[in-house]
Order: C-alpha cells, then structure tokens, then sequence
C-alpha cells in the first residue's frame, strides 16, 4: 500500500507533547463513560486504529478486535493493544464480507469520515449492529483552521522538529452528520450525535484549542471539542 501522511506522524503521534492530541483523547474518554454497557457482544472492527484503543476508551477485549489501518506504520507502532488481527487497508472499500461485525469503531476518524466509509461501515455490520465514532466538532475546526489558514477538509501538525504535516481531516456540521448517516442505511430513529467539551480536568490546554475558543468568545472547556456518533445498522 503506498503511503500516507499517518506514516510521517506514527511515530509521535501518542506523544504527551502534542497537548491537541491529548485533550482530545481526555475528552474522548469522558463522553464514552456512559456508553459501555449499551455496546453489543460479538466481532468488533475498530477503524483507523493506530495502535489500538478499543480496550483503553471502552473495555473491549482484544481477542475479539480487529485491528484495520491504511498506515503500516501505525499498525506496526509498539507498545499496542493486542488484537485478534491487524489489517492494512483504507477504511472506504473495508476488505471483510456483509454483516461480519458486531461493532465498528472509529475514533477521531476525520481522516476518512465520509459516505464511503459509513456505507461500508453499514455494510459490514449484521442486523442491530452498532457504529461508535468520534470526530472533531466542525465548529472547533472551522475557527481553527480558519485562523491558521488550513483548507476546510485538512489539517496540520507540527512535528517536534518544528516541521509541518498537512494530514486529510473532514469536519461536517451535525445537521450533515446525521443526514449523512440516513444516507448510508443507518436506521434514522437509532441515530445519537452528541457534543462534547474538553473536561475541566484535562490539564494542559493546547493552543490549539484557546485560539478557537477565544476566536468564538468561550473558555476553552466551554467549546464544543468533540461530536460521538451512535448509530445501529
């Protein structure tokens, strides 16, 4: 597989200096607490998974995971979360057979949220199968990107070399999200997006999330950070 601007970051991605990347872990974690004990038994696909996080973020354990990745060098990063199987594959044309998983996960998958990859995602879940996934709020990204000079359907980060990496990141409003869903054969009246703010706990705050949240006249615990998608097939 050729490769992907996720190779170039692999490497620092979990980093505690990337304080963006943390908050967003913080905030991930507090708006999934409440939903473990919704989520179904069985095969679970977790998307763009990077070294794994399914059983750090919801308790799932590994032996039921797959792990898919369109970065080799993510799915090779150690240490990881074990997994039944690691596949290196693009999210929007997923290489398993109609109704194989109970669960697909895809946390902060802006790098290829979109139609294709939530019909597939639809696709490759059974009858009463659940999506869980978590992206970026559009209007956080929108005011940063707009500040910063970043295109609508990208990002950047900055490597601790002070080098840049201009990554793939699309940001929709929920209103879209939700129509979005519908459109790939999610049932409408199972459909949850929720938004969330960073914790008051989450200690320290990126620049990157005071600039927006100043830009928008908001604390930084005040800005809408992070959207959970739940939907069931």
């Amino acid at each position: 597989m050729h490769a992907t601007p996720y190779d170039a970051i692999a490497n620092e991605y979990y980093d505690n200096v990337h304080k963006t990347c943390r908050n967003f872990d913080a905030t991930t974690v507090a708006a999934l607490a409440g939903i473990r004990s919704n989520l179904p038994s069985g095969k679970v696909l977790e998307v763009g998974a990077g070294r794994g996080r399914a059983n750090e973020f919801l308790g799932i354990e590994p032996q039921r995971v797959v792990q898919l990745d369109n970065s080799e060098a993510m799915l090779r990063l150690k240490p990881r979360e074990d997994s039944f199987l690691r596949v290196l594959n693009d999210a929007e044309s997923l290489p398993f057979p109609d109704g194989e998983f109970d669960l697909v996960l895809g946390f902060l998958c802006d790098p290829f949220l979109g139609l294709n990859f939530l019909s597939e995602a639809r696709r490759v879940l059974r009858p009463g199968g659940m999506l869980v996934a978590t992206t970026p709020s559009e209007t956080w990204g929108k005011a940063l990107r707009g500040g910063i000079g970043v295109d609508g359907m990208e990002t950047r980060f900055v490597l601790r070399d002070g080098s840049t990496v201009k990554v793939p990141s699309a940001l929709y409003p929920v209103a879209q999200l939700r129509s979005m869903l519908e459109a790939a054969g999610f049932k409408g009246e199972s459909i949850e997006i929720n938004s969330h703010h960073l914790p008051h706990s989450a200690e320290p705050v990126s620049d990157d999330v005071i600039a927006p949240a100043k830009q928008l006249g908001v604390s930084p615990h005040d800005l809408v950070l992070l959207d959970l998608i739940e939907a069931r097939a």
